[in-house]
């Protein structure tokens, strides 16, 4: 999609420049761009932890992964795909096709949405996350598996947030 960024020891303006052009190539093409929050984004990451070959080392990993199909073929727990309409990187076709080949699993094609998850999208996602699980919670997996399970969507739900730059409340 582009070439590779500039090192941002070197040229921090420059890396910051070439993500946000990332960052507005895949975001929702519904919603306004913005820039201050994901400049804001790209510099905490920055900050938290940057490794020069991590961007190359991912595309090889995609590239090497080859059919996931019977892997995702085995999941026997209750899955939401959750899948943008507007995704420059993977069309909606690659949200379909995981949904059909995983047992039992939701397609959520959210309309409008990239391959980001701006925060518009949030409660619709978070809302079908709960309906998912209140919906099949006594259908494969017993207390032990559920409360594990919360416990990773709580945190992924926090971590979601948190990419978000908000202040959090102190207690």
């Amino acid at each position: 999609m582009m070439g590779p960024s500039p090192d941002p020891r070197v040229d921090e303006a420059g890396y910051v420049a070439h993500c946000l052009r990332f960052a507005r190539r895949i975001a929702a093409p519904c919603l306004p761009f913005d820039e201050v929050g994901q400049r804001a984004l790209i510099l905490k990451e920055l900050r938290r932890g940057w490794y020069p070959g991590a961007a190359a080392r991912q595309m090889a990993a995609v590239a090497m992964d080859g059919d996931s199909q019977d892997r995702l073929a085995g999941i026997i727990a209750p899955s939401l795909v959750i899948h943008g309409t507007a995704d420059p990187l993977f069309p909606l076709a690659h949200g379909q096709d995981t949904a059909a080949v995983i047992p039992g699993a939701c397609l959520l094609a959210i309309e409008g949405m990239g391959h980001d998850l701006s925060r518009p999208f949030h409660a619709g996602i978070i809302d079908a996350i709960v309906q998912m699980v209140q919906g099949t919670k006594h259908v494969r997996w017993g207390e032990d598996e559920w409360g594990a399970a919360f416990g990773l969507l709580i945190s992924g739900l926090e971590w979601l947030e948190s990419r978000r730059l908000r202040p959090r409340p102190r207690h």
